[in-house]
Protein backbone atom coordinates (compact mmCIF):
# COMPACT_ATOMS: atom_id res chain seq x y z
CA UNK A 1 0.00 0.00 0.00
CA UNK A 2 2.80 2.37 0.80
CA UNK A 3 4.43 1.75 -2.60
CA UNK A 4 1.15 2.52 -4.37
CA UNK A 5 0.87 5.76 -2.43
CA UNK A 6 4.42 6.76 -3.35
CA UNK A 7 3.80 5.78 -6.98
CA UNK A 8 0.62 7.85 -7.10
CA UNK A 9 2.39 10.79 -5.49
CA UNK A 10 5.23 10.46 -8.01
CA UNK A 11 2.67 10.47 -10.84
CA UNK A 12 1.14 13.65 -9.39
CA UNK A 13 4.55 15.28 -9.06
CA UNK A 14 5.43 14.32 -12.64
CA UNK A 15 2.07 15.68 -13.84
CA UNK A 16 2.62 18.97 -12.02
CA UNK A 17 6.18 19.20 -13.39
CA UNK A 18 4.89 18.61 -16.95
CA UNK A 19 2.27 21.32 -16.45
CA UNK A 20 4.91 23.69 -15.11
CA UNK A 21 7.13 22.90 -18.10
CA UNK A 22 4.25 23.56 -20.49
CA UNK A 23 3.49 26.90 -18.83
CA UNK A 24 7.20 27.83 -18.83
CA UNK A 25 7.55 26.96 -22.52
CA UNK A 26 4.48 29.07 -23.34
CA UNK A 27 5.92 31.98 -21.35
CA UNK A 28 9.20 31.61 -23.24
CA UNK A 29 7.37 31.71 -26.58
CA UNK A 30 5.47 34.81 -25.48
CA UNK A 31 8.65 36.49 -24.27
CA UNK A 32 10.44 35.67 -27.53
CA UNK A 33 7.56 37.14 -29.54
CA UNK A 34 7.58 40.24 -27.34
CA UNK A 35 11.34 40.61 -27.72
CA UNK A 36 11.02 40.34 -31.50
CA UNK A 37 8.30 42.99 -31.53
CA UNK A 38 10.37 45.27 -29.32
CA UNK A 39 13.42 44.62 -31.48
CA UNK A 40 11.34 45.50 -34.54
CA UNK A 41 10.07 48.66 -32.87
CA UNK A 42 13.61 49.57 -31.86
CA UNK A 43 14.79 49.03 -35.43
CA UNK A 44 11.94 51.20 -36.72
CA UNK A 45 12.85 53.97 -34.27
CA UNK A 46 16.49 53.66 -35.30
CA UNK A 47 15.60 53.92 -38.98
CA UNK A 48 13.42 56.96 -38.29
CA UNK A 49 16.23 58.59 -36.33
CA UNK A 50 18.71 57.81 -39.11
CA UNK A 51 16.36 59.32 -41.70
CA UNK A 52 15.94 62.45 -39.59
CA UNK A 53 19.70 62.67 -39.14
CA UNK A 54 20.23 62.31 -42.91
CA UNK A 55 17.67 65.04 -43.54
CA UNK A 56 19.35 67.38 -41.06
CA UNK A 57 22.75 66.55 -42.56
CA UNK A 58 21.43 67.45 -46.02
CA UNK A 59 19.95 70.70 -44.73
CA UNK A 60 23.25 71.54 -43.06
CA UNK A 61 25.19 70.88 -46.26
CA UNK A 62 22.80 73.10 -48.25
CA UNK A 63 23.13 75.83 -45.64
CA UNK A 64 26.93 75.55 -45.67
CA UNK A 65 26.95 75.86 -49.46
CA UNK A 66 24.67 78.90 -49.24
CA UNK A 67 26.87 80.53 -46.61
CA UNK A 68 30.01 79.92 -48.67
CA UNK A 69 28.39 81.22 -51.85
CA UNK A 70 26.97 84.30 -50.10
CA UNK A 71 30.24 85.17 -48.38
CA UNK A 72 32.58 84.60 -51.33
CA UNK A 73 34.06 87.80 -52.62
CA UNK A 74 32.74 89.84 -49.69
CA UNK A 75 34.97 91.94 -47.50
CA UNK A 76 36.48 89.68 -44.81
CA UNK A 77 35.64 92.27 -42.15
CA UNK A 78 31.95 91.96 -42.92
CA UNK A 79 30.60 89.54 -40.30
CA UNK A 80 27.09 89.63 -41.68
CA UNK A 81 26.04 86.39 -43.34
CA UNK A 82 22.42 86.63 -44.39
CA UNK A 83 21.11 83.92 -46.66
CA UNK A 84 18.36 86.26 -47.85
CA UNK A 85 20.83 88.86 -49.26
CA UNK A 86 19.87 91.53 -46.72
CA UNK A 87 23.40 92.36 -45.57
Amino acid sequence: MEIVLIKSQAKKVIFVMKEALTVTEKMLEDLQALAEKQDSATRTQLLMAQAECDQLRSQLQVSEVQVVSKTKGKNKSNNCVDLNNKC
